[in-house]
């Protein structure tokens, strides 16, 4: 979101730059780090300043793999250089679906609230031609890039006045064991 990004970097101007802490922004694609040589560059003879790589919110789970994206990260990144990752925390381990199911909320529920449901749906309603109904159910996948995570995707199955069903991932919410994915 533009909007928000536009307001981060105001109030880390406001905050930092009477520290002296310069701030410096990228409108970028995350997914391709390498491409942007801002990120490499070292003035000559500048002592080295550390850097924040920060990914707020889901990001982290909207990154279709996050193994060459951290791989990515690491040719961009210098000794001293840091990244925050806020990401969700799996609330079993990856291998036991059982136990996922009874403790992850999402994935225990089956379907996110209404008012959820009522978002994700709206593309399809708005856009789709002859759509007759739309239901949004929440389904468990353990085959991720990252050891020890799993992702709860959020299907929407659409059926259409003719009859036909088409199933979309409209939605995910990938969960880390955070030991195993700091080790990758």
């Amino acid at each position: 979101s533009h909007a928000l990004l536009g307001t981060a970097y105001r109030h880390a101007v406001d905050l930092l730059e009477p520290r002296e802490v310069q701030i410096h922004t990228l409108h970028a694609d995350f997914h391709h780090l390498v491409r942007y040589p801002e990120l490499h560059y070292r003035p000559t003879g500048a002592p080295p300043r550390p850097r924040i790589f920060l990914l707020l919110g889901n990001t982290l789970a909207n990154v279709d793999n996050e193994l060459r994206f951290f791989q990515q990260l690491h040719e961009s990144a210098v000794a001293g250089d840091l990244v925050v990752v806020d990401c969700q925390l799996a609330a079993a381990p990856a291998d036991r679906p059982d136990e996922i199911r009874r403790l992850d909320g999402t994935i225990r529920e089956g379907k996110p609230s209404p008012e959820h449901a009522a978002w994700l749906s709206g593309p399809f309603r708005r856009h789709g031609r002859d759509v007759a109904d739309v239901q949004i159910s929440v389904e468990l996948r353990q085959q991720c890039a990252v050891p020890g995570s799993y992702e709860a995707d959020l299907v929407a199955t659409v059926r259409g006045s003719d009859g036909s069903v088409r199933r979309f991932s409209s939605w995910r919410g990938r969960r880390y064991d955070p030991e195993r994915l700091a080790a990758c």
